[in-house]
């Protein structure tokens, strides 16, 4: 943005959406779980419910059993309690806990005593984000907003001569 736009009055457009996901240098386990925290806070509710679903899914029924229990045990309200341990149900539950206090997810993994069946409380996590990662609808937003971005990159160069140049009116 030059002097003559600030001059004008002109404002610089600012890119609507998300800010493109930029992973930090890390592990796999590392880079997925900073996938799935850019997708917690830039999908909507019922993509985040999908890809939970579908993470879910893939859990065994042992897994979902004991996330069903973890669920209802620490539901601040009635209708963050799951109906059973489906995949939908937890699902459902899961992403309405997740959008009122970001990070529960997390923490729920992260209770070593809640987490009898898989030793080391993260490897329960990262199984469940690389699941949630993995599914083709989280693919599918990645790739969306990847696209975005690319669209929205040739804003600065505007292709309008009369924004970027005095001479464009008389062909030089």
């Amino acid at each position: 943005m030059g002097i003559i736009d600030t001059l004008f009055g002109r404002k610089r457009r600012e890119p609507a959406g998300p800010a493109p996901f930029t992973p930090k240098p890390g592990t796999d386990d590392e880079l997925a779980v900073q996938r799935y925290e850019y997708l917690l806070r830039n999908a909507g509710p019922d993509t985040v419910e999908q890809v939970h679903s579908e993470a879910f899914a893939k859990l065994s029924y042992a897994q979902r059993d004991l996330m069903f229990d973890q669920l209802v045990a620490r539901a601040a309200a009635n209708d963050e309690k799951p109906v059973d341990a489906t995949p939908g149900s937890l699902a459902t539950a899961a992403t309405l806990v997740e959008t009122r206090r970001p990070g529960s997810i997390k923490r729920l993994f992260g209770n070593a005593s809640a987490n009898p069946l898989w030793g080391d409380p993260n490897s329960m996590f990262y199984l469940f984000v690389s699941y949630s990662i993995a599914s083709d609808l989280s693919t599918a937003y990645f790739i969306s907003q990847v696209a975005s971005a690319d669209t929205a990159a040739p804003d600065e160069m505007s292709s309008d001569a009369s924004e970027s140049d005095f001479f464009g009116d008389f062909g030089f």
